[in-house]
């Protein structure tokens, strides 16, 4: 399956919490390969850029 692609997750958001362990940085992959949009995470800001570059706001 191409990233965002025609899955039944295609376009749903879906909120991960805690997501700057290895764990969480997976999840959010899993997530945006599964075609959820947005993904949305929480965390300090300083961890802002590690979270948004593989794709969660």
């Amino acid at each position: 399956m191409a990233e965002g692609g025609n899955s039944k997750h295609a376009r749903q958001p879906i909120l991960n919490m805690g997501d700057t362990s290895t764990i969480g940085q997976y999840a959010i992959q899993l997530g945006r390969l599964s075609g959820f949009s947005p993904i949305i995470t929480t965390a300090s800001s300083h961890n802002t850029e590690l979270l948004s570059s593989p794709g969660a706001i």
